[in-house]
Parts: C-alpha cells; sequence; structure tokens
C-alpha cells in the first residue's frame, strides 16, 4: 500500500511481517518488522507477539497456513508453535471463513506438507478426520495409514477445490469400517458410502455450497469403483455419472492407487491418461436420452401413448446405443422403437 503518516502505526497490528510494509509515492519502504528479508527467505512470520495477533483474529492461523501452502513458505518456529497452542480458538470462527481458507490450503502447492505438520489444527474444523491418523489398514495392498495414505491422495490430484475435498474425506469412512479377515489381514468394506456420509455432514456444517457439497460427497461414494478399459463402459459410466464427476473419478482412482505405497507410479498414470482418452471419445457419442437421436414426441406420433413407457422405452433405446447393439441415427432407433412397442 501507499505510504501515509497514519498507516505507520498500523503496521503493527497487521498479521505477517510480509503484510507489514508499505510505501511512499517515490516507492521507498517502510519495513519495520523485517518483511523483505521474510520474503526472501520464504517464512510466514507473525508482527511481534504471535498469540496476541491470533487473539486478535485466530483465522489468522489458518491464513498462515494458507499463504505458506500457496507459496511453499515454511512457518517460524514461534508463529507455528502459537498455532498450536491456540488452534482451539478456531472453534469460534465462523463457518464460511474457515472453509474458504481450507479450500485455500487444500489447493495449495504444499498442501499435504502443512496438514501433516498442523494436522491437529486441521482436526479443530474436522475432528471426523481425527480417528484416521495412525490408523493401520493392515492390508498388503496398503503400506501407509489411513490418514498417510489421505495426505498422499491430497498430493496427487490436481489442484482443484472438489477434487481436493474429495481427497482430504475420501477415506473418512474407513476408521468406522475396519474388520480382520481369519487371516488377520484388514478389510473396510462399505467405507466409501460410510466416507460418504461424513463427507456431506462435514461440507454441510462449513456452509460449502450446495453444488459443491452434492458433487465431491457423490464423488466420495464412487470413489472405490472400478474405472472401465473399454469404450462401451465408459459410456455407461458417463451415462450414469456425467462427465465432470467421471473425470474427477479417473483422477482420484490414479491418486488413490499411487497413494497405496505399493502401486506403481508410472503405470497408474499411464491408466489415466488412457481412461481420460477414452472418456474424451466417450462424450462424442451418445450418453444420455437427451442426446438420442429420437426424442419423447417421436415417440408419440408413432402411436404411443403419453406417460411412464414413453420414459421406459428411451432409456430402452439409450440402452441399446450404448451396448453397440444400434446406432444412434433416427431412422434405426424408429425402427428399434416400434418393435419394443410391438413386443410390449
Amino acid at each position: 500500500p501507499t505510504r501515509r503518516s497514519s498507516d505507520l502505526p498500523d503496521l503493527a497490528r497487521r498479521d505477517f511481517t510480509v503484510n507489514a510494509m508499505a510505501a511512499d509515492a517515490a516507492g521507498a519502504v517502510t519495513d519495520l518488522f523485517g518483511g523483505q528479508d521474510d520474503l526472501r527467505r520464504g517464512v510466514i512470520r507473525c508482527v511481534g507477539d504471535p498469540a496476541e495477533r491470533f487473539a486478535e483474529d485466530a483465522l489468522r492461523m489458518l491464513r498462515a497456513l494458507r499463504f505458506a501452502a500457496r507459496l511453499s513458505f515454511r512457518i517460524d518456529g514461534e508463529t507455528a508453535a502459537a498455532i498450536h497452542a491456540a488452534r482451539t480458538r478456531l472453534r469460534a470462527v465462523a463457518p464460511e471463513r474457515l472453509h474458504k481458507e481450507l479450500s485455500g490450503i487444500l489447493c495449495g502447492r504444499q498442501a499435504a506438507a502443512l496438514l501433516e505438520e498442523f494436522s491437529d489444527v486441521l482436526f479443530e474444523l474436522i475432528p471426523e478426520l481425527a480417528p484416521c491418523q495412525g490408523f493401520r489398514q493392515y492390508n498388503p495392498h496398503h503400506t501407509r495409514d489411513v490418514w498417510t495414505h489421505t495426505l498422499a491422495v491430497v498430493d496427487g490430484v490436481p489442484p482443484e477445490e472438489p477434487l481436493r475435498l474429495a481427497a482430504l474425506l475420501h477415506d473418512a469412512g474407513k476408521p468406522a469400517t475396519f474388520f480382520f479377515d481369519k487371516n488377520l489381514v484388514g478389510h473396510f468394506y462399505g467405507h466409501p458410502a460410510a466416507g460418504a456420509a461424513v463427507t456431506e455432514e462435514v461440507l454441510r456444517r462449513l456452509r460449502y455450497d450446495r453444488a459443491t457439497t452434492e458433487f465431491v460427497t457423490q464423488l466420495v461414494t464412487v470413489h472405490g469403483r472400478p474405472i472401465p478399459d473399454d469404450l462401451r463402459g465408459m459410456r455407461r459410466m458417463l451415462a450414469r455419472l456425467g462427465a465432470p464427476v467421471c473425470r474427477a473419478l479417473i483422477q482420484l482412482r490414479c491418486a488413490d492407487a499411487i497413494g497405496t505405497g505399493t502401486a506403481d507410479a508410472a503405470e497408474q498414470t499411464a491408466r489415466c491418461e488412457a481412461a481420460l482418452s477414452l472418456l474424451a471419445q466417450a462424450e462424442k457419442g451418445c450418453s444420455s436420452v437427451s442426446t438420442l437421436a429420437v426424442s419423447g414426441r417421436d415417440l408419440l406420433a408413432l402411436g404411443m401413448t403419453q406417460g411412464p413407457a414413453v420414459g421406459a422405452v428411451l432409456k430402452r433405446l439409450l440402452d441399446a446405443v450404448l451396448d453397440g447393439s444400434a446406432p444412434n441415427d433416427r431412422a434405426s432407433l424408429l425402427k428399434l422403437a416400434s418393435e419394443i412397442g410391438n413386443n410390449a
């Protein structure tokens, strides 16, 4: 900001040194707290006493994490210690303010590292994740505990809010669904559904918008499903889930597999790229009733009675197109619809 005489006392009340500088019209910088040096060193440090700064506004703790995650800075030792000590103050902060900072942290370049160092702070926002920390999986397909695996998945997906949220919450249902089989191998049957219930509760509590909540919850629900490796299967998945969820699911599944610590990263990345290419092919074809070459009006013109039967025939036509047993052209679909009608 441009420096004015009235600004200078205000600098002492700023949150971090990198935000506590001012410049006059000639470009001369006033830096009373070493902000320029902290910028050069890549350090987030409170102005003055960190405890006082966080007592003034508890959200500053999450702002520190967001700056560090986005800029790949480290948090000064005294500031970090004060964050850990004052973390319970976050319980009094409005959920809307919390979720904006959380999303900023999650989409940062070193999100996982910050969440690992300050997991106790995150658990103030999302206590449902605390049981994941140190929870061993006792399974040959996993070399990491649930929390360490979760952080690897967060790092492994693109830095987009819905994907990072899904990565953070995708295994939240594991501790509650864990059991040993007769060979003392750990399993988590039903954990996607359990995790989806946690996800919906968390995102609603943090006041995420409805579209984000529904998208992330759906993604967590289906994250255990296999990804088709043929065009017919991909078309069917596209018809069920829609392109945005399919694309995100492929990326999440890739990061999830690599995050186990047992999968070959290069092989999984290649599979992800192949699946995304297959999805792009599927998107060019028919994947929903609305993209059929015929409509309900066409079926009524054939003499069908208006009502649920029309929708049922359209669904059967879509199934035929998805299976490859009928082309998506008007003449072929009208002929098939007539045959279906005659056999009804």
